[in-house]
């Protein structure tokens, strides 16, 4: 089972969707009639086909595999657990890249209150989401809260994972996309030269979690700890591994093991 979970992460990495996508389905066809459809391995394998599914474009199915993941893990492991905080933020950014600003923005904050109540303020998972939410608020026009959030995402990312992280940079540059702060009255606004430039709309950061990407492997003994977390920049190339972190991510109430 693991390895047709593990062959679709490497073609999403790739850039590979559609292939990625046969064999996550395959993934989720064996676990289902191994594990049955409730478990939280089958959660992982469909949290991972809703992302590849979502980068083809397909976002009404892809909403509906990422609520049926939120579903299940919620019944799992209750209403604050680091899975949901995950699948919160990636459905969130779903929901911006159809245009449903306010359904975003109240799943980003769902997001960030559960990465915050267990990870604390500092942690660069927090900063992931503040970055998504930095994001969507720049595509409403409101620079000055867009300018808050990048500016705290950057500081987390830049004390925890160094100035020359790939996401400290991706925030930066996000960040110093931006006017600068909205001028009093009687002042003219202008625009940095690096706003006036800009080529690319900024894009939000998606997640995947330990979980995923070992195949829903989980929290068992000696395969998969529960302090090691991975995930995925929605770019594509840009994988990073190895995020640590120490603690539980909410309790477990009568998952199966």
């Amino acid at each position: 089972m693991t390895i047709w979970h593990n062959l679709g992460g490497v073609e999403h990495a790739r850039g590979r969707f559609v292939d990625g996508e046969i064999y996550a389905r395959r993934s989720v066809q064996i676990r289902e009639t191994v594990l049955g459809p409730d478990h939280v391995a089958v959660a992982a394998d469909l949290a991972a086909l809703a992302a590849l599914v979502q980068e083809q474009q397909r976002f009404g199915e892809a909403e509906k595999l990422y609520r049926r993941v939120i579903a299940i893990f919620e019944a799992a492991f209750g209403p604050i657990h680091y899975e949901l905080g995950v699948n919160y933020n990636n459905l969130a950014a779903l929901h911006a890249a159809r245009g449903n600003r306010r359904e975003a923005e109240n799943l980003y904050q769902r997001a960030l209150d559960i990465k915050q109540r267990l990870l604390g303020h500092n942690h660069p998972d927090v900063a992931m989401t503040l970055h998504n939410l930095a994001v969507l608020y720049t595509q409403q026009g409101d620079d000055d809260r867009a300018r808050d959030l990048f500016a705290r995402a950057v500081g987390i990312f830049e004390s925890s994972l160094g100035p020359d992280h790939p996401k400290t940079a991706r925030s930066r540059t996000e960040l110093d996309a931006l006017p600068p702060a909205t001028p009093l009255a009687h002042d003219t606004p202008t625009m940095t030269p690096s706003a006036q430039t800009r080529r690319t709309p900024p894009t939000p950061l998606v997640q995947m979690t330990g979980r995923q990407l070992a195949g829903g492997l989980g929290r068992r003994r000696g395969r998969c700890p529960a302090n090691l977390r991975f995930g995925i920049f929605s770019s594509r190339a840009d994988l990073f591994v190895g995020v640590r972190r120490s603690g539980r991510h909410g309790k477990r109430r009568g998952a199966p093991r």
